[in-house]
C-alpha cells in the first residue's frame, strides 16, 4: 500500500511449528538459574544489546519508509507523463484518421449540413505533452530520481519498485541493456514478491533481446518463490513461449496444459486459460 512500509510476513513453516521462542526462553531460564552470579555481570550488556537491535530495527524501518516515500514522489511524476504521453498518442491517431475520413466525405457532409465548416476542430495536443522519443527528453529527471534511490539503498523494496519503472521505461525506448543493468543493480536474491516481480521483468526482457535461455533460468527462480505463487502460471506461459522460440515443443506444450488446468475454477484467471489453450491449438497446428 502506497505511503506504508512493505512488510513481511511470517513464513508458513514458522505458523506450523510449535512456540519456538517460549522452548528457548525455558532452555535460558534453567541455565540462568544455576549461572546467577556470573550472568549478573552480563545483564547490563544484555540490556544495551537488546536496545541497540531495538534501535537498528527502528533505523532501518525508518529508512526503508524514506526510501519508499521518495519512490513514490517520483512514481507519481512518471505516471502522470505517462498518462500525458499517451493520451496525446491516441488525440494524434484520431487527428490522423478524421483528416484521412474527411477528404472522401467533405462534399457530401457539406452538401448535408451547411453548418459543418462551423463545427469545432479536434485540437493538437500540447507540444509538451508529446513523447519526442529521445529517453532523456521524456524521462530524464524522473529517471535520475529512481536511479539515486537504487543506488543508495539497493536491497530496499522502494529500490526494487524503482529498477521495475526504470526498467519498463528503457525497454519501451529500445535500450534493452540499459533496462537489464538496471534490473542488476537491485538485490534481488530475497524470496520476496517484489524479488520475484524483478526475476519476472529480468526474463521478459531476456526473451524480448532473444535469450530465451537466460530469460528461462530467471523464470525458474519465480517458480520456486513461494510467495509469488499467484504468477506462476504466467510465468509457465512466458516459458511456454520461450521452449517453442528453442524449438522444446514437448516442453512448450507440457507448460500451456499446466496453464489451461490451473486457469480452472472459481477465482482463477480464465484470460491465460484462454491463452494457453490458444497457444496449445497452435503448436499442434505447426507439429501436425
Amino acid at each position: 500500500m502506497r505511503g506504508h512500509i512493505l512488510s513481511t510476513k511470517k513464513s508458513k513453516e514458522d505458523a506450523k511449528n510449535p512456540d519456538v521462542v517460549t522452548t528457548e526462553l525455558r532452555k535460558g531460564f534453567a541455565w540462568s538459574a544455576s549461572h546467577l552470579n556470573l550472568l549478573i555481570g552480563f545483564g547490563i550488556a544484555f540490556i544495551l544489546l537488546g536496545a541497540g537491535i531495538t534501535f537498528l530495527k527502528f533505523t532501518k524501518d525508518k529508512k526503508e519508509t524514506s526510501i519508499q516515500e521518495q519512490y513514490y514522489s517520483f512514481e507519481k511524476q512518471y505516471l502522470e507523463k505517462k498518462q500525458k504521453f499517451e493520451q496525446s498518442e491516441t488525440q494524434i491517431e484520431s487527428l490522423k484518421n478524421t483528416a484521412a475520413g474527411s477528404t472522401k466525405t467533405e462534399a457530401k457532409a457539406d452538401a448535408k449540413n451547411k453548418n459543418a465548416k462551423n463545427k469545432k476542430q479536434a485540437e493538437p495536443p500540447a507540444p509538451e505533452n508529446i513523447a519526442t522519443g529521445d529517453l532523456t527528453k521524456d524521462y530524464g529527471a524522473i529517471l535520475t530520481g529512481l536511479k539515486d534511490i537504487i543506488a543508495a539503498a539497493p536491497s530496499s523494496k522502494g529500490a526494487k519498485m524503482a529498477a521495475l519503472n526504470i526498467s519498463e521505461i528503457q525497454a519501451k525506448y529500445k535500450n534493452i541493456d540499459q533496462a537489464l543493468e538496471s534490473l542488476n543493480k537491485v538485490d534481488s536474491q530475497d524470496k520476496d514478491l517484489l524479488s520475484a516481480m524483478i526475476k519476472v521483468q529480468l526474463g521478459t526482457i531476456l526473451a524480448d533481446k532473444q535469450d530465451c535461455a537466460a530469460a528461462i533460468k530467471s523464470w525458474d527462480q519465480v517458480l520456486a518463490n513461494k510467495s509469488a505463487e499467484f504468477i506462476h502460471s504466467a510465468v509457465k506461459l512466458k516459458k511456454g513461449l520461450c521452449y517453442e522460440v528453442l524449438n522444446d515443443t514437448k516442453l512448450a506444450g507440457e507448460l500451456y496444459a499446466q496453464v489451461k488446468e490451473e486457469s480452472k475454477g472459481e477465482g482463477k484467471d480464465s484470460a491465460l486459460g484462454k491463452s494457453a489453450e490458444k497457444y496449445l491449438r497452435l503448436l499442434k497446428s505447426k507439429t501436425n
